[in-house]
C-alpha cells in the first residue's frame, strides 16, 4: 500500500468507537486463551501502530488482577532505515515504555538490532554481496528475521512458549492475503503454529480491517500512551513506497 495522502484521507464506513469495539472483542479472547506471553511486532507503520494502541488501551482498562501475562513490544532497527523512521520508532517505543511504567502495565519494549556480521554494510562491502533484489533478498533474513527470531526464542526458552501478534491485514497486499488464507487459523482470534520456531504461535487480530478503518481509528482515537499520531501521519504524507513490515518468518 503506497504511503500517500490519498490512502491517509480515505474514510471508513465505521466509527472509531465501533472499530475499537470490534478489535477489543478479539484481544481478550486471545489473551485469556492460554498462559503464553505475547510478543507484538512493531514496525512503526500504521497497521502495527493500530494493533499496539488497541492492545495497550485494552490492557490499561483491564483490572490489574487479570493482567496475567507479559506483553513484549518488539521493534527491529536494521541500521539502514530512513532517519525519520528510526527517530519515529525510537520515540514511540520510549513513550510506550514510560507510559507502561506509569500505568503499571506488564508491557515491555525492546528495540533489537542485527548481529554485526549480519549488518548490511558488512555483507555488501565486506563480503561482496550484491545489492538486494526481489529475487535475492538476503537482507530481510539477516537484518530482520534472524534478530527477531533470536529474541522470540529467548522468550520461549524462559516461558516454554509464546504467542506472536502481528498487525498484518489481507487488503494490504496480495502476498499478505494469500498468507492469511493459507494460515486461516491464525487470523482473528485463532492461532497457527509459527513456520520456523517451535512452541510459537501467530495471531493476526486485525487481518480483515481495511486501510480506511485503520486511519479512522488513528485519526479519531486518542493515543493511549499520550501524544498524538501526527508524526505517523506526517511520515505517510511525506514518504513514498510501502509500509515496512516486521517479518518473523522466512
Amino acid at each position: 500500500m503506497s504511503l500517500n495522502a490519498e490512502n491517509y484521507s480515505v474514510a471508513s464506513d465505521m466509527s472509531a468507537d465501533r472499530i475499537q469495539d470490534l478489535v477489543s472483542q478479539r484481544i481478550p479472547a486471545a489473551y485469556f486463551a492460554d498462559d503464553r506471553p505475547w510478543v507484538i511486532g512493531y514496525s512503526g507503520g500504521k497497521d502495527s501502530t493500530f494493533l499496539l494502541q488497541a492492545v495497550y488501551r485494552w490492557i490499561s482498562e483491564t483490572p490489574r488482577a487479570k493482567r496475567i501475562k507479559p506483553v513484549h513490544v518488539l521493534a527491529c532497527d536494521t541500521r539502514v532505515e530512513l532517519p525519520s523512521m528510526t527517530a519515529h520508532i525510537e520515540g514511540e517505543m520510549e513513550r510506550v515504555a514510560e507510559a507502561a511504567k506509569r500505568d503499571e502495565l506488564p508491557v515491555h519494549c525492546q528495540i533489537i538490532t542485527p548481529d554485526i556480521n549480519d549488518t548490511f554494510w558488512v555483507n555488501l562491502l565486506g563480503r561482496g554481496y550484491p545489492s538486494p533484489t526481489i529475487h535475492f533478498r538476503w537482507c530481510t533474513e539477516r537484518l530482520k528475521i534472524l534478530p527477531v527470531s533470536r529474541f522470540i526464542q529467548r522468550v520461549i526458552d524462559r516461558s516454554g512458549s509464546v504467542n506472536i501478534l502481528l498487525g498484518v491485514r489481507a487488503d494490504e497486499s496480495v502476498a499478505r492475503a494469500r498468507s492469511l488464507e493459507r494460515y486461516e487459523a491464525g487470523a482473528g482470534t485463532g492461532f497457527r503454529p509459527h513456520t520456523d520456531l517451535r512452541n510459537a504461535w501467530v495471531v493476526a487480530p486485525i487481518h480483515d480491517f481495511l486501510t480506511a478503518d485503520v486511519w479512522t481509528y488513528l485519526n479519531d482515537t486518542p493515543c493511549p500512551w499520550g501524544g498524538t499520531n501526527n508524526s505517523l501521519r506526517d511520515l505517510y504524507l511525506r514518504a513514498g513506497g510501502t509500509e515496512p513490515p516486521l517479518p518473523t518468518e522466512r
